[in-house]
């Protein structure tokens, strides 16, 4: 008599899946495997982190697959023998801290990315038995969770693991990169923009440009080709903006030197920083000048300086450099401080340095010193004359407040510095006149006042 098949009843066997299919394969590729190229216990434990980016699973099934390489012994990697546990889904759910249903949703997560398969016994239950003079598993009588599709891809997993590191390193620098380098365009963007030099032109002309720039900085995790798009885009941006406002910044201390200048032929002369009378060097009181540096391109000493008493200018003993090393000690000055008070310059000098950072040493700052000295378009012969005043360290302290000073102020944090050239030869005249470096305390109001400590204090 023949009888039909009925394939929609129960045969108490798993279904097969095509992830079954695809961990058959696995096995098959991790048996032909040599002991020398199996992986080793450890080695599944160091791609474990990586698993849940490459393969796609959740946290705890993760955590899951963890506890169930933690069954393993040595000794089922060492020697070849099938990697099959036999927990009990009671044992996992209590390790897991979660009921045992979801001990099963989580097994078949793992069995559907291909990290796990089963091998069934015949009464459907669990179960596993090692040779106790050996105590390597028989295969015959062991039936449970199967871990050599997870172990035929453990290389994989590291060498992925590697790549995958490598390229988020990669992507989080060029998106800081990208990010400072666009805040710096929009600042100088909206200097042009300002009353003091209203160039409408200039920012219409690159404002599209940082529009794109921004909506693709705006995503939560942009990509590493959107960022270097933006880093293309912009450092030709950056690179004609600081021109357009070096030149501005040049024209406007001409302007206002020649303004002083007429103020104090008509009596009108004023001690603030925004007014301040660029002194005369006299024969007497002041070292002059090297004929190299005698001053900018198409400017002579005598059109940007002013007469001043020559008794303010006579030299004086507390202003050597070992007496400027010891006034700076006494108040705790240290690079990395001057560093921490002067972000802006700092986001200056890593953008044009090539995105090198500013070093903490005195060699970084006085190099930060020069530059700073042509972006403000202060005239060589006042460079000079503060360096024979206060000596090169404290005179390029000096400089680089001067810059930072000039930044806050088109944010309205600071005062605006008119003049800096007129402003670094008063500190000079001070430091000559008094002995003591009164811009020292700009440091400590420049500093961040969030976790400060009692060191970076102004010591009383």
């Amino acid at each position: 008599m023949c009888t039909t098949l009925n394939l929609a009843s129960k045969t108490g066997q798993r279904a097969e899946s095509p992830a079954a299919y695809n961990a058959k394969q696995l096995i098959q590729n991790y048996d032909q495997m040599s002991f020398q190229d199996r992986p080793e216990r450890s080695d599944a434990f160091e791609a474990l982190p990586m698993m849940k980016t490459i393969c796609g699973i959740s946290s705890s099934a993760r955590e899951l697959l963890g506890i169930l390489i933690s069954v393993t012994q040595e000794q089922d990697w060492n020697h070849g023998d099938p990697l099959i546990v036999w927990p009990a889904n009671e044992y996992l759910s209590m390790k897991l801290n979660c009921t045992v249903r979801t001990v099963q949703k989580r097994l078949r997560e793992l069995l559907d990315a291909g990290l796990i398969t089963f091998r069934d016994g015949p009464q459907g239950y669990r179960r596993g038995y090692r040779n106790t003079e050996t105590e390597r598993i028989v295969i015959e009588h062991t039936f449970g969770i199967d871990l050599r599709p997870m172990a035929a891809q453990v290389h994989e997993f590291i060498s992925k693991a590697d790549a995958i590191k490598t390229d988020y390193k990669e992507t989080r620098a060029i998106r800081k990169r990208a990010s400072v380098l666009l805040k710096s365009v929009v600042n100088k963007l909206a200097t042009l923009a300002s009353p003091k030099f209203a160039d409408t032109v200039t920012v219409e002309k690159h404002w599209p440009a940082v529009e794109s720039a921004q909506e693709v900085m705006n995503v939560k995790y942009p990509t590493k080709d959107a960022c270097q798009i933006v880093l293309n885009s912009l450092a030709p941006v950056e690179a004609e903006l600081e021109k357009v406002l070096a030149k501005l910044f040049r024209q406007k201390a001409r302007a206002e030197s020649k303004e002083n200048k007429s103020n104090t032929s008509q009596g009108e002369s004023s001690d603030t920083h925004k007014t301040t009378t660029i002194p005369q060097p006299s024969k007497e009181g002041l070292v002059s000048p090297s004929k190299k540096g005698s001053g900018a391109k198409g400017e002579k000493p005598s059109d940007i300086t002013g007469p001043v008493d020559a008794t303010d200018w006579e030299p004086s003993n507390r202003l050597k450099p070992e007496a400027v090393r010891a006034y700076l000690d006494e108040f705790k000055v240290t690079p990395n401080k001057i560093k921490r008070a002067c972000p802006n310059l700092v986001q200056g000098v890593e953008l044009f340095a090539g995105n090198r950072a500013m070093p903490d040493d005195w060699d970084g700052v006085e190099k930060s010193a020069m530059w700073a000295l042509q972006q403000l378009g202060i005239a060589d012969h006042a460079w000079h004359n503060a360096c024979a005043v206060m000596g090169k360290r404290a005179a390029a302290i000096c400089v680089l407040l001067i810059y930072e000073q000039s930044a806050r102020s088109m944010n309205g944090e600071d005062s605006e510095v008119g003049a800096p050239g007129g402003l670094l030869y008063w500190h000079a005249r001070e430091a000559n006149r008094t002995g003591e470096l009164k811009f020292v305390g700009k440091i400590y109001k420049y500093l961040p006042k969030i976790r400060s400590t009692k060191d970076e204090r102004m010591p009383e």
